[in-house]
C-alpha cells in the first residue's frame, strides 16, 4: 500500500497529530470524524506491537523562536485572502481556512472531528511554503471510555522540515512525543497546500473540497464467531466502504486487502472509537492482532486522498478476514 508523503491523525496529530469522514459510527447518518491533538490513540495492547518511537530530545529555544515567529504570522492575517475547505483523515473529517499570502498559505486553522470520540483543533504557520510551527489541542475518550483526555502538542520545524522543537502533553502533564506525531503535521499541511493548488478546480473562492461517502455498512457474519470470509467491492476516491465486525476480547483478527489502485488501504477502529491499524500510518495492506474489548470493530476501506487521484477514480478490491 501506498504510504502518506510526509496524516493526523492522526490521522489521528495531536493522536495531525495527538489525531480528515462520515461522522457517524457506521451505523449513524452521515455526520464527520477526527486527527492531530484530539486524535483517537491506540488501545494498550496495540501500542505495545506498534507505537512509535519517542523523538529525541529537543529544544526549548527553536520551540521558543518558532512561536515568536508564529505569533508575527498573525498579526497580519487581517487583510489576507482565506479559503476554506475539507477533506478526511483516514477516519476522521477535517475543515479548515486558509490564509493566503499572494496566493502561497502561510496560516491554516483546522478542526478535525471524529464525531463523539474525539475532536481537534489545529494550527498551521509557514513561511515559503513550509512548515515551521503546528499546535493542536483536543480532547479525546479516554482509555477505557471513561471521561476526556486533553491533548496538547506544539512542533518546531526547521528549513528542511525537520523536527527541531516541541512539547507533548496530556491533561497538562508532559509526555513523551511520538514521531508519528510530526509526520502526521506534514502530511495533513502537504494535503491541504495540494488542495489550494487545485481550488480554481474545486470551485469558487470561500468553497469547500468536495468531502467523502460513507456507502451503506456492510455486517460481517461469522459461524460462531469465528471463521473466515472475504468481501470484494468497488469504491471511487470519495467513498468509504465500512464494515461492521461484531467479536470478544482476545480473539485475535487477521486483515488483509488486494486492490487495483496502489492508493486503497484500510482502517481498524475498535468500539471505543480507537485505531488499531491505519494503513497510510502503518504502510501496510495486512494486519494481525489481538482484539482489545467486546464490541463492534468497524474496518473501513477508502483510499488515499493525498494521491494522485481525481474525484471519478474507481477502485475494486478484495478484503479478506480471519477471526479465531
Amino acid at each position: 500500500m501506498k504510504s502518506l508523503a510526509a496524516s493526523i491523525l492522526l490521522a489521528c496529530l495531536v493522536a495531525a497529530v495527538a489525531v480528515a469522514q462520515a461522522d457517524s459510527r457506521d451505523t449513524e447518518p452521515e455526520t464527520a470524524q477526527v486527527d492531530t491533538a484530539g486524535q483517537t490513540d491506540s488501545t494498550a495492547a496495540d501500542a505495545a506491537q506498534t507505537r512509535e518511537p519517542a523523538v529525541p530530545e529537543l529544544s526549548a529555544e527553536a520551540l521558543k523562536s518558532a512561536e515568536g515567529r508564529a505569533a508575527g504570522v498573525r498579526s497580519r492575517l487581517g487583510g489576507l485572502e482565506k479559503w476554506t475547505g475539507r477533506w478526511d483523515r483516514g477516519d476522521a473529517l477535517s475543515r479548515f481556512t486558509a490564509y493566503l499570502d499572494r496566493g502561497e498559505p502561510v496560516f491554516v486553522e483546522e478542526e478535525v472531528n471524529q464525531g463523539r470520540y474525539a475532536i481537534s483543533r489545529n494550527e498551521y504557520f509557514l513561511d515559503g511554503g513550509s512548515l515551521f510551527y503546528f499546535a493542536g489541542s483536543g480532547d479525546r475518550v479516554a482509555r477505557g471510555g471513561e471521561g476526556k483526555d486533553k491533548v496538547d502538542v506544539r512542533l518546531a520545524f526547521d528549513e528542511e522540515q525537520k523536527l527541531v522543537g516541541g512539547a507533548k502533553s496530556v491533561n497538562g502533564a508532559p509526555v513523551d512525543m511520538d514521531a508519528q506525531e510530526p509526520r502526521a503535521a506534514l502530511a495533513a499541511i502537504s494535503h491541504v497546500k495540494s488542495l489550494i493548488v487545485a481550488k480554481d478546480e474545486a470551485g469558487p473562492q470561500g468553497s469547500a473540497a468536495t468531502a467523502g461517502t460513507a456507502l451503506p455498512p456492510v455486517t460481517v457474519e461469522l459461524r460462531m464467531g469465528k471463521g473466515s470470509t472475504s468481501f470484494t467491492g468497488s469504491i471511487t476516491a470519495l467513498d468509504t466502504q465500512p464494515y461492521l465486525l461484531t467479536a470478544k476480547r482476545q480473539q485475535k483478527l487477521q486483515l488483509g486487502l488486494s486492490a487495483d489502485v496502489d492508493a486503497a488501504y484500510f482502517v481498524v477502529i475498535t468500539p471505543n472509537g480507537d485505531i488499531l491499524f491505519d494503513g497510510i500510518r502503518d504502510g501496510a495492506d495486512r494486519w494481525t492482532g489481538d482484539l482489545p474489548v467486546d464490541g463492534t470493530y468497524r474496518i473501513r476501506v477508502l483510499m488515499d486522498r493525498a494521491a494522485d487521484l481525481t474525484d471519478e477514480t474507481t477502485c475494486r478490491f478484495t478484503l479478506r478476514l480471519n477471526v479465531r
